[in-house]
This record gives C-alpha cells, sequence and structure tokens, in this order.
C-alpha cells in the first residue's frame, strides 16, 4: 500500500534510482534520480490511453532505469485535505502496486508545483507554448522529486 512519504519515511529506498509520476488526468509526467539520490532529471510525458498501454510504456521505462521505488504527486487541496483528485491517484497507485509489487510506492504532496513549473516555463520565452507545454508535466515531476529529495535529506 503506498503512503505518504512524510508518514512512512522508514518505507524510503536510499541509493536507488526513483522514479517520479506527475498524474494527471491525461498524462503522466516522469522525472528520475541517480543512484546516489543527488541529481534529477525530467525524462518524458505519457499520453495517458488505457492502462495496459500505460503499464507497457512504465514498465519499459523501470526496466531500463533499474528503478526501485516510485513516488507519486499527490493532488491535495490547497486547505491540505484530499479531494477527488487523490482518490483517482491512489486508485492509479493501486493498479501500480499490483503490476510491480517488489517496488516501493510513495506519495508526495505536489501542491503548487505546477504552477511553479509555468512560472519557470513563462521565463523561457525563447520557447513557443507548445513547446513548453510538451515538457511542463515531466519538469512537475522533476520538481516534486526534488521536493521529496530534499524533505529525506533534511528529515530522515
Amino acid at each position: 500500500m503506498a503512503y505518504h512519504l512524510k508518514h512512512k519515511p522508514e518505507k524510503w529506498i536510499s541509493q536507488a534510482r526513483v522514479l517520479c509520476i506527475d498524474h494527471g488526468t491525461k498524462t503522466l509526467g516522469l522525472a528520475i534520480c541517480n543512484d546516489e539520490q543527488t541529481v534529477v532529471t525530467p525524462m518524458e510525458t505519457i499520453h495517458r490511453k488505457k492502462w495496459k498501454d500505460d503499464s507497457a510504456a512504465l514498465d519499459a521505462i523501470m526496466t531500463e532505469n533499474d528503478v526501485k521505488a516510485v513516488v507519486i504527486g499527490y493532488p491535495l487541496n490547497m486547505d491540505g485535505s484530499a479531494g477527488a483528485r487523490c482518490q483517482s491517484v491512489r486508485d492509479y497507485a493501486i493498479l501500480m502496486e499490483e503490476r510491480w509489487p517488489n517496488l516501493s510506492f510513495l506519495f508526495w504532496d505536489e501542491r503548487l508545483s505546477t504552477q511553479n513549473v509555468d512560472k519557470l516555463l513563462d521565463k523561457q520565452r525563447d520557447k513557443t507554448r507548445e513547446k513548453r507545454k510538451v515538457f511542463k508535466d515531466a519538469l512537475a515531476a522533476a520538481v516534486i522529486l526534488e521536493e521529496a529529495l530534499l524533505w529525506i535529506r533534511n528529515n530522515a
């Protein structure tokens, strides 16, 4: 069962590659860190279709990168309460846990991650809106993973 990292820090796997997923209704933004968990790299954005297609794409990425844990952005409301989107993310996490039972799955609060990415991309005026949109979800996943890693470094 996936837990919020702040509630179960003992579930964290150190010295391993961690994949981060920014779960959206239409896309999955992906980012990954190195084994030492010091560098986070935005990867790609998967345009969601059916679970069969999503899981095949994720499986290829996880296998190729030897992923040991997955952080999933958890879209809490601004007041900290869990809304309908949180249930969708939990349901998706359950599917992932069933598909990859040997991986550790953790949630991380993603509030304001997309807005922070929007501000960053707005400063890059050399890219068109369409080009920025392609990177947005992967960059949001990178922000989520960086925040989780920072919390682990300071609290674990």
